[in-house]
């Protein structure tokens, strides 16, 4: 095998060893329902207990958590290629919005109740590459930089060249441009 495949290999496989190490307690536990879920199989079908209930819901919980794990290692795992084997261009911002969320808390019975306030500003941006146009969205809390950009403003984006859609905001660089912290 030739050494730049080799190369090549061994650092896809570090973007994937990454991306898992991010998740290392929600694989931790999966690994404690599926054994809860044998376990309980094992009760329902040796000792005849009554556990069709409990089963259920862990096999539920099984399922959701494996299917959200997977799809977020998936995610992190093109955030690390990106940012390895990424190809740095322009694009433009299309829109931007914001989303607020009011919520209210009660910690204690009898005690006032607690506010708080989210607000996400999102910024939707298009690119194009090998002339194929594509559109993507990043989400801040950075109500600078949100102020800032306008519709028809340049940003900086990384792309992944074998999979032009998948795309990611140059933040730092954007920030410097802006001259926002």
């Amino acid at each position: 095998m030739p050494e730049r495949k080799k190369r090549y290999l061994k650092e896809r496989s570090s973007c994937l060893y990454k991306a898992v190490a991010y998740h290392f307690w929600a694989l931790a536990g999966l690994v404690f329902f599926a054994c809860l879920a044998l376990f309980f199989a094992y009760l329902a079908i040796h000792l005849k207990f009554y556990v069709f209930l409990s089963f259920q819901l862990v096999w539920i919980l099984l399922v959701y958590f494996g299917y959200t794990l997977v799809e977020s290692i998936a995610y992190y795992y093109e955030k690390n290629l990106i940012r390895k084997f990424g190809k740095n261009i322009n694009g433009q911002v299309i829109s931007k919005y914001k989303e607020e969320n009011d919520l209210y808390t009660d910690d204690i019975p009898g005690r006032r109740r607690k506010y708080d306030r989210e607000i996400f500003y999102f910024i939707e941006y298009q690119y194009s590459y090998e002339g194929e146009d594509y559109q993507n969205a990043f989400v801040t809390e950075n109500h600078h930089l949100y102020d800032k950009l306008e519709a028809g403003d340049a940003v900086p984006v990384r792309i992944l060249k074998i999979k032009p859609s998948a795309s990611d905001i140059r933040l730092r660089k954007l920030k410097k441009d802006l001259a926002v912290t």
